[in-house]
């Protein structure tokens, strides 16, 4: 492993995409830890198959994440904001409480991240931020209304 890697944190990083960034910061040597909230088994064979480190962290619940990301025994330098969740209920049925977890797992942990990454940078210090989004998963295009 390369010294002059900096550490890395992948949110959502059991999914189809963050699986892939996984892969590619270990193959690259970095420190690597990911989060994941479902999927312990794919979770689990993920930080084996690259010696990733993985933890378990509800994104809807902001003051539960941030005292998770404040604990990682290793301060992140990068971090990679994969996950992602979308309704894919009619807008007139989307829930508050479906459009509140949405909001939570794709924007508001982009902050938390940002600020877990903040937190552990020296004076002077440069970090790097990477924020990935799509529809692979959700459905066809045009939603339905």
């Amino acid at each position: 492993m390369r010294a002059d890697l900096k550490p890395a944190l992948v949110l959502g990083g059991s999914g189809t995409v963050g699986q892939e960034v996984v892969r590619s910061l270990r193959a690259a040597g970095a420190p690597t830890t990911f989060t994941f909230f479902r999927g312990e088994e794919r979770a689990e064979a993920l930080a084996s198959e690259t010696g990733a480190s993985a933890v378990q962290l509800d994104l809807t619940d902001p003051a539960a994440a941030r005292i998770v990301l404040q604990g990682l025994s290793v301060a992140p330098k990068i971090l990679v904001h994969c996950a992602a969740v979308a309704a894919t209920a009619p807008l007139a049925e989307i829930t508050d409480a479906a459009w509140s977890d949405a909001q939570a797992i794709n924007c508001q942990a982009v902050l938390l991240g940002c600020q877990t990454l903040l937190a552990g940078l020296s004076e002077g210090e440069s970090g790097e931020v990477v924020v990935l989004g799509g529809m692979d998963r959700t459905q066809s295009l045009p939603v339905p209304i």
